[in-house]
């Protein structure tokens, strides 16, 4: 990156979705000035600490901005952008991303970007690889399911992998370092021999999780579950998908809803310990937002990319808004709120079961 810095110290640079300020600080420390954005707040609250521990505050400034709306920035305003950690393969258009950098840099500055493909996933399931020179054995894996050599997918079988889908948290760009790989792995048939293989792929990788289909459990998946898949990102296959309709949306979002509801009547009626309460309040959290995700395109018709988006589209959609808007805020800083919600989860499972009683579409 040294050879594309501005000349001039005390250039100002932009450091585009650099989260925890890995980068910013790193500029700073060579005399810019650095504007560091990110979408999350929690990411640039842990910036700013370190920020304020390094006494750089007086060349660094933080603001909540997404990368595909920079509006807040008039054009050619800064020396040089920087988008480090693939802010912009995560942000799901990336196409408004690049125009956006583009657009606040000044004539003749540089943007430098860092990105994932659809290449980057399949290295983790190849035992001993070096992923930055791995390309070649990864699009192989990619045109033909299957490498040559050792690999822990061939156990599988060339012609069994139907489809690999990239999904959850960090394909959305909300993922905390702690948060899974989340994929979902469609095979052409499934047996215990493949079950056990996989077990010994997995092992391997504790932040791996895969959600596992045969073809025939796909064909029988509820049409309005499919939505998750169109908001992933195909690793490999070229599977027919076709979006649900509004009314295959509806049923799910009722199936859903009542499931919801079991559960925590079920816990909040029931004696259990505040541990097993406490890790159904973070998991009811995720099944309300993916609840109010299904509700907005079942109103709009447009799929909500992120918390902060669902957040800000709130007003449209037929839910008690500042309930909603609550349990989102706690799933956005829910690190922080985690000691709360151990100390009284009941508190929270109450939220939750009015949040699903009176959401009715």
């Amino acid at each position: 990156m040294r050879r594309f810095l501005p000349k001039r110290k005390g250039a100002v640079v932009l450091d585009a979705g650099g989260g925890t300020g890995y980068w910013a600080i790193r500029l700073a420390r060579h005399g810019y000035r650095v504007v560091l954005t990110d979408i999350s707040e929690t990411m640039l609250k842990v910036a700013n600490g370190k920020i304020e521990k390094q006494d750089l505050q007086e060349l660094i400034e933080t603001r909540v901005v997404d990368i595909r709306d920079m509006s807040c920035f008039p054009s050619n305003l800064f020396d040089m952008a920087l988008a480090e950690g693939d802010p912009v393969s995560y942000c799901l258009h990336a196409e408004k991303a690049v125009r956006e950098l583009a657009r606040v840099i000044k004539p003749n500055a540089y943007v430098v970007v860092s990105v994932d493909s659809k290449y980057s996933m399949i290295p983790r399931l190849i035992p001993g690889v070096n992923p930055m020179s791995s390309f070649g054995r990864s699009s192989e894996f990619l045109r033909t399911g299957f490498f040559e050599g050792e690999c822990k997918l061939q156990a599988l079988g060339s012609d069994n992998v139907i489809s690999i889908y990239h999904h959850g948290s960090r394909v959305r760009g909300e993922a905390r370092s702690d948060s899974n790989y989340d994929t979902i792995l469609v095979l052409r048939e499934i047996d215990e021999k493949i079950l056990q293989k996989l077990r010994e792929v997995l092992s391997k990788y504790r932040l791996f999780q895969t959600y596992l289909l045969s073809t025939q459990d796909f064909e029988d998946l509820p049409p309005g579950q499919r939505l998750q898949f169109f908001e992933g990102q195909k690793l490999y296959g070229d599977q027919d998908l076709r979006l649900p309709s509004a009314d295959q949306v509806l049923e799910e979002i009722k199936r859903s809803r009542l499931e919801s509801l079991h559960y925590l009547r079920h816990y909040l009626t029931l004696p259990h310990d505040k541990e097993r309460k406490a890790r159904l309040v973070h998991f009811q959290l995720k099944d309300a937002y993916f609840c109010l995700k299904r509700i907005a395109y079942y109103v709009t018709g447009d799929l909500v990319s992120t918390r902060k988006e669902l957040i800000s589209r709130l007003v449209e959609l037929p839910v008690n808004h500042s309930l909603a808007r609550e349990l989102l805020q706690t799933l956005e800083y829910y690190e922080e709120r985690k000691p709360e919600i151990a100390e009284d989860p009941d508190g929270y499972l109450l939220k939750l079961e009015k949040f699903f009683r009176v959401t009715c579409i």
